[in-house]
């Protein structure tokens, strides 16, 4: 893995990849692809009972792509399958719209596509497409949404957005 590195981070591996990065995100891995990062803000696991702490991110993963992050305050079980400039994040979108940085993300995942993002969404999707976005200003508002190709696709929080589904528009 040339270039890559493993900073602040346990049970973490890069496999094949040029120049990524896991930083502070425990039990994550990137497999292949160049320039992917993993990094959250904060990662505490107690090893005396093997139980995460208050603050936690990790088991996070990469396969392919290039330019692919996945960051935030505190994430878990996020996935990001090839693609180019995809990110799940628990921070701001690209255009500046979310600004709280402390967020928990579960269970999201981006599969291909291009300059795709899900922030501060628990249990979205995004398959496909470019420039598609699921974003919440709330990890329990922002729950259980899909976009299926397409572009330029959002799904912003407002009010319950739960369980919402884009297939393949404009």
């Amino acid at each position: 893995s040339s270039g890559s590195i493993l900073d602040t981070t346990s049970g973490s591996m890069i496999l094949g990849a040029n120049k990524s990065k896991i930083n502070s995100s425990s039990f994550s891995s990137v497999f292949g692809g160049y320039e992917n990062k993993i990094n959250s803000a904060n990662t505490y696991i107690n090893w005396h009972t093997y139980k995460w702490g208050a603050a936690y991110g990790g088991i996070n993963t990469i396969v392919g792509g290039e330019g692919n992050t996945i960051s935030g305050s505190i994430e878990r079980v996020c996935s990001i399958f090839g693609g180019t400039n995809n990110r799940i994040t628990g921070r701001e979108a690209r255009d500046g719209t979310l600004t709280s940085l402390n967020s928990t993300i579960y269970n999201s995942t981006i599969v291909g596509g291009s300059v795709n993002e899900i922030v501060k969404a628990t249990y979205a999707t995004i398959v496909g497409g470019k420039d598609n976005e699921i974003s919440s200003s709330t990890t329990t508002t922002g729950e259980y949404n899909t976009i299926v190709g397409g572009y330029n696709n959002k799904i912003r929080e407002s009010g319950n957005s739960k369980g919402i589904v884009i297939l393949g528009m404009e």
